[in-house]
């Protein structure tokens, strides 16, 4: 049903002792963020609009590293 491999059910439902299936379900959509909804959308068009080096992050094409030093 959800698309997860049994590995990762069997592993939650181990971790949780099989009492809290809350820990199966995952986390809930936003859990966890760290910037604004506005911060977000600003980023988004900045990567969006421009390769790194025009935004003088010398860094080449973006990448994981490159987001993540883009966005800190």
């Amino acid at each position: 049903m959800t698309g997860a491999e049994l590995p990762t059910v069997r592993s939650a439902i181990d971790l949780s002792g099989g009492r809290d299936w809350g820990a199966v379900r995952g986390r809930a959509a936003g859990d966890g963020q760290v910037l604004s909804q506005a911060q977000e959308a600003t980023i988004q068009r900045m990567i969006i609009d421009k390769r790194s080096e025009q935004l003088k992050i010398d860094l080449g094409p973006w990448s994981s590293a490159a987001l993540g030093q883009f966005i800190e």
